[in-house]
């Protein structure tokens, strides 16, 4: 087995609403590291995180599942929380133990109540907190409606760190180190500089980012 020194070892909680996409981060996660050679599915019962039978028969998370990933020669521990209130107790011991936790919001329902709940644990664990917008894909997706929706009720200190390129495309922005990165079928990226449409709006979430970088401690 392969021994990781503490710094190089990552404690995160993916947490949300049930139905914003938490399970299948978490195997696309494992797929796109090499953990898995193939992606499972909610509905066959066939993802690693949802192994239990109740799990399988509700076709939804009930416990709190641990995984782990292998990325830039970094470990990064992955647990796997339940989105339905009735199992907030499995979402509130896992932020006791993880560096950060990673809210997982549907891009076509925004915030909803696991979301406000996972958040008030959150609040309560003092764990810092990220939020990943999933399912981009869709239709009605509307990612800036979304940002505003969580800087309303979780404050103006959330800061874009990417942006897609488009609707349904395979592309983002990345406004940290200012590139365009797209992805093909497989996964595989490819970087290229910002194209010129996208461009005004990149510096400005850059600056803005860096300076409630600066307005932070560490």
């Amino acid at each position: 087995m392969k021994v990781f020194e503490s710094g190089n070892i990552r404690n995160v909680a993916l947490v949300g609403h049930q139905g914003s996409g938490k399970t299948m981060l978490a195997e696309s996660m494992l797929y796109a590291t090499g953990a898995l050679q193939r992606m499972g599915s909610i509905e066959e019962g066939t993802t690693v995180s949802d192994y239990h039978s109740s799990e399988h028969e509700r076709e939804m998370s009930v416990f709190a599942s641990l995984m782990h990933v292998e990325y830039g020669g970094n470990k990064i521990n992955v647990i796997d929380t339940p989105g339905y209130p009735d199992f907030v107790g499995e979402v509130s011991a896992s932020l006791h133990v993880v560096n950060t936790a990673i809210f997982v919001i549907n891009a076509t329902d925004g915030v909803q109540v696991g979301t406000e709940i996972g958040w008030r644990a959150a609040e309560k664990a003092e764990t810092p907190a990220m939020f990943v917008i999933n399912q981009m894909d869709r239709s009605k997706s509307d990612f800036r409606a979304i940002i505003e929706q969580i800087k309303d009720r979780f404050g103006r200190g959330a800061t874009v760190v990417q942006l897609p390129a488009g609707v349904g495309s395979r592309t983002i922005i990345d406004v940290l180190v200012m590139k365009e990165i797209s992805f093909d079928d497989h996964g595989k990226q490819s970087t290229s500089e910002i194209s010129e449409e996208y461009l005004e709006e990149a510096e400005a979430l850059h600056n803005e980012l860096v300076e409630n970088i600066a307005e932070n401690d560490e």
